[in-house]
C-alpha cells in the first residue's frame, strides 16, 4: 500500500497489475475500506490486462480523516486528484453504491478523467425513486455494539446486517463474513467518517441532469435482489445515461458475490474494448 496528496489529502491506495496497463480505479461505498474490493475480482482484472487501483476514500481506513462537512462533488475530486497524482489521464471508473454515485460525479465533473464508467448497486439521486423498507432503514442504522466493551457481540452485529443485504442466491458463509468485517476493524474503525459519508449522501442533489450529458461509454450493474438500493435505481441510471447498457442480475443483492466477478469483469473489459474501438 502506498500513500498520495490528492485534492490536498493524505489517500491511501493499491496499485495492482501493469504499470502501463490501462488504468481502472475502483470506488467503494459508504465506509467502506479498500479491502472491500475483493483480490479476487481485481485479480481478474489484472489478468486481462488493467491496472487496478483501490483506495480509502476520504473518512474512511488509512486515509486523511476530514473536519467538517463535504459533499459527494468533493470525493469525485478526490478521485480525480488520486488520478493526477498517480500521472494517469484517464481511467476506467468503477464504482459501487455511494462510490457509484461519487463515480457518475467524477464523469459528469471530471470527464477529461474518464475512459468509461461502471456503476454498481447504484442510483442518481431521482427523489421519485422507491426507498429500502422502514424495517430495513432501522435495523441498519442501529448502533452496533460498543467493541472495546464487547468485540464478538459488534462482530455478530454487523455479519447479521450483511446477511440482510447480500446476495439471496450467492449468501456468503458467515465465519467468512466474520473474518472479513475482523479484518477490517482491525485495519481501521472510524464510525464517524461514515456518518460524514452518510451526510454527503442524504445531501447529494439529483444527478440526471448530469447524467444526461455524459458522452461517455457506460455500464450499469444491479441486483435484482437489492433491498439497500432497489433495481430502479439501476434502471433509471441507465436510462438517463446515453448509450448506457444495463446489466440486471437475478439473485444479486447489495454484494459483490465470488460466484459473480467473472461477470463483472467480462462486462468491464468489454466496455474498455468498446472505448478502444471508438477511439
Amino acid at each position: 500500500m502506498d500513500i498520495t496528496i490528492a485534492n490536498g489529502l493524505k489517500l491511501e491506495y493499491e496499485s495492482h497489475g501493469p504499470e502501463d496497463g490501462e488504468a481502472v480505479l475502483l470506488i467503494m461505498g459508504l465506509g467502506g475500506q479498500l479491502t472491500l474490493w475483493p483480490m479476487g475480482f481485481v485479480d481478474l482484472l489484472v489478468q486481462r490486462g488493467f491496472r487496478v487501483i483501490r483506495y480509502d476514500a476520504r473518512d474512511v481506513g488509512l486515509s486523511e480523516k476530514v473536519d467538517g462537512a463535504y459533499t459527494l462533488d468533493d470525493m469525485a475530486a478526490d478521485a480525480a486528484g488520486l488520478l493526477d497524482a498517480l500521472g494517469i489521464g484517464a481511467a476506467h471508473i468503477v464504482g459501487g453504491s455511494m462510490g457509484g454515485m461519487v463515480a457518475q460525479l467524477v464523469a459528469i465533473n471530471h470527464p477529461e478523467h474518464v475512459r468509461t464508467l461502471t456503476s454498481i448497486m447504484s442510483t442518481t439521486g431521482n427523489p421519485e425513486l422507491p426507498n429500502s423498507s422502514p424495517e430495513l432503514i432501522e435495523r441498519l442504522s442501529t448502533r452496533p455494539p460498543d467493541p472495546a466493551e464487547d468485540l464478538d457481540a459488534f462482530l455478530d452485529h454487523q455479519v447479521a446486517n450483511m446477511q440482510l443485504t447480500q446476495s439471496p442466491a450467492y449468501p456468503t458463509d458467515p465465519q467468512v463474513l466474520r473474518a472479513q468485517i475482523s479484518r477490517d476493524f482491525n485495519r481501521s474503525y472510524y464510525p464517524a467518517g461514515a456518518l460524514q459519508q452518510q451526510i454527503a449522501t442524504v445531501g447529494a442533489p439529483d444527478r440526471r441532469t448530469g447524467l444526461r450529458a455524459l458522452n461517455v461509454p457506460t455500464l450499469v450493474i444491479h441486483g435484482e435482489a437489492d433491498l439497500v438500493i432497489a433495481p430502479a435505481g439501476g434502471r433509471d441510471t441507465a436510462e438517463n445515461v446515453p448509450n448506457a447498457r444495463l446489466l440486471l442480475i437475478p439473485g444479486m443483492g447489495h454484494d459483490l458475490p465470488p460466484q459473480l466477478f467473472q461477470q463483472f469483469a467480462d462486462a468491464i473489459a468489454e466496455l474498455a474494448s468498446a472505448d478502444e474501438r471508438s477511439r
